[in-house]
């Protein structure tokens, strides 16, 4: 029987990173916005609109998350895991088309020069987005050591150079009245940059996730460790092909080699064991079988599990 997932701690830390994205990104692009307007600065607003961008993030994170969490049906009996990656890959488009939008602003700002006359009351903005950021990125960073979400981990990325963009932008707004350079323009160009690279490293991951990615060594070196240790069943691990559909869903069939006069039925009791923490440790369903030598046939050993029972009419070593 498949566990309800619900509730999970892995969707529940999905909702909750995600929510609090939403919230604080929304605020910050909204008072942005206005100290933007008011200010004439067109560096504010890229910030605005980066802040914007990493709201439609969060939202995609959350549903994410929460596609991630439908169980398996008729059409879909592998789960939907790779929703997380689909709509990461949507809101990819979206960021490196913002970028393209203020990169065009910026540069006519830095051709035709505006002074920006942001009024000194309005700074406490950009003091506090830069708190609220550095606290956002770390509460993700805290509680995606629980999960090890990859969507989580850009996330506290993103919310680190987010900072970083916002000190620029106050810098230039300060130093813009004493000097001639068209600093507001340059440094709204700088942003639009940056968010225009973080786009195209968002597409460039989902697409690699989406089509499939090769054999992840670590994760094979951990999976050697954990088949060969200290059971005196097996000599040594010949192939290990792995299936990805999605952050909870992770297949592994491992090809591996007896020990000479080893029974498999000496062997099947402690495969269970390997099998089980395999899951325990990296969260992979794992599938153990080895070389019968009878009649160059396979004698295959499966997790107890529907799911995966399943499968094996498809796979033929």
């Amino acid at each position: 029987m498949q566990p309800d997932r619900k509730y999970s701690p892995r969707l529940q830390i999905g909702q909750r990173v995600g929510i609090a994205g939403i919230l604080v990104n929304a605020v910050l692009f909204i008072a942005k916005c206005a100290m933007g307007y008011l200010g004439n600065s067109v560096s504010v607003l890229a910030d605005a609109t980066n802040n914007l961008m990493d709201c439609a993030s969060s939202l995609a994170t959350l549903i994410g998350f929460k596609m991630c969490a439908k169980p398996a049906d008729e059409h879909h009996p592998n789960g939907h895991g790779r929703m997380e990656y689909i709509s990461g890959f949507v809101v990819s488009f979206f960021i490196i088309s913002a970028a393209l939008s203020f990169g065009k602003k910026a540069v006519l700002r830095i051709i035709k020069p505006q002074a920006a006359d942001m009024p000194p009351e309005l700074f406490w903005i950009p003091i506090t987005a830069i708190v609220l950021k550095l606290c956002l990125a770390f509460y993700t960073k805290y509680l995606n050591k629980k999960v090890g979400s990859a969507a989580l981990g850009a996330m506290f990325k993103d919310s680190i150079s987010d900072a970083a963009l916002t000190v620029m932008t106050m810098i230039s707004l300060l130093l813009s009245p004493l000097t001639a350079l068209p600093l507001d323009g340059i440094i709204s160009l700088i942003i639009s940059g940056v968010i225009l690279w973080s786009g195209i490293t968002s597409f460039v991951e989902h697409l690699d996730l989406l089509i499939g990615r090769g054999q992840d060594e670590k994760m094979n070196d951990q999976i050697s460790r954990i088949v060969l240790a200290d059971r005196n069943i097996f000599c040594s691990i010949l192939s290990i092909v792995t299936f990805d559909y999605g952050p909870e869903k992770q297949f592994a069939f491992i090809q591996v080699a007896l020990h000479n006069g080893l029974s498999p039925e000496t062997a099947q009791a402690e495969v269970r064991n390997i099998i089980q923490e395999l899951k325990s440790a990296l969260d992979l369903d794992a599938t153990i079988y080895w070389d019968s030598k009878i009649g160059g046939q396979y004698e295959m050993l499966l997790p107890y599990s529907k799911e995966n029972t399943a499968l094996l009419p498809s796979y033929n070593p």
